[in-house]
């Protein structure tokens, strides 16, 4: 099994750049943190967190916000 190393890794989810990152996923999708958080699975208060920089998505989360960020970001 033969790996592609010329794809390009994901950004990684920092405190530094999470905020922006998910009010970039906001505007896109145009839809609220609430709505949002229910989209991934998240409680709200969670989502709220990320946004404040005050914590950072699980792996999980991460996921789903990098396959949102992917597919409506420009």
């Amino acid at each position: 099994m033969k790996l592609d190393l010329t794809q390009e890794l994901p950004e990684a989810w920092t405190p530094e750049n999470t905020p922006a990152r998910i009010h970039k996923i906001l505007d896109a999708i145009k839809r609220s943190q609430a709505q949002l958080a229910k989209i991934i699975g998240v409680h709200p208060v969670t989502l709220n967190r990320w946004v404040k920089g005050r914590s950072l998505p699980d792996a999980r989360a991460q996921v789903s916000l990098s396959q949102l960020e992917r597919r409506f970001v420009k």
